[in-house]
């Protein structure tokens, strides 16, 4: 998946990771050029943000200029509205899958949750980390 890609070059390009490694960890995607991802990561995190606004991920670009919460929070709303059509897929085990990544979302929102409340975070900041939810 795309998505992941992406998180792996934003990832790599924080903890200045070779190109080597990155060609490695990326998986080949049909609306992602991996090399060129690649190479973005290694020029810094405003050249990955230029080369996603010419892809059909431009959101994920305006998320990571964004802040690191809004980039995490697009990438598994991504995640969501792509399993979301298995739900529609009853002679697959694509609705089994779609459950336990919706669920694994759903704990992770309420963490979200319950440590902003805990550490006296403002609403608005624990709004801003909320993720989409299966439904």
């Amino acid at each position: 998946m795309a998505v992941a890609d992406i998180k792996i070059a934003v990832r790599s390009q924080k903890t200045a990771k070779t190109l080597e490694f990155m060609k490695r960890a990326l998986a080949p995607c049909g609306s992602l050029n991996t090399d060129r991802l690649a190479a973005a990561a290694l020029s810094g995190m405003d050249a990955i943000c230029e080369y996603l606004e010419g892809t059909a991920y431009a959101e994920g670009a305006q998320a990571l200029k964004e802040s690191p919460s809004a980039f995490e929070r697009w990438c598994d709303n991504q995640v969501i509205r792509t399993i979301q059509p298995q739900k529609y897929n009853p002679f697959s085990v694509g609705p089994l899958v779609a459950y336990v990544l919706a669920r694994e979302n759903e704990i992770k929102t309420v963490r979200i949750i319950l440590s902003g409340k805990q550490n006296g975070l403002p609403e608005e900041s624990i709004r801003e980390r909320v993720r989409e939810m299966y439904v």
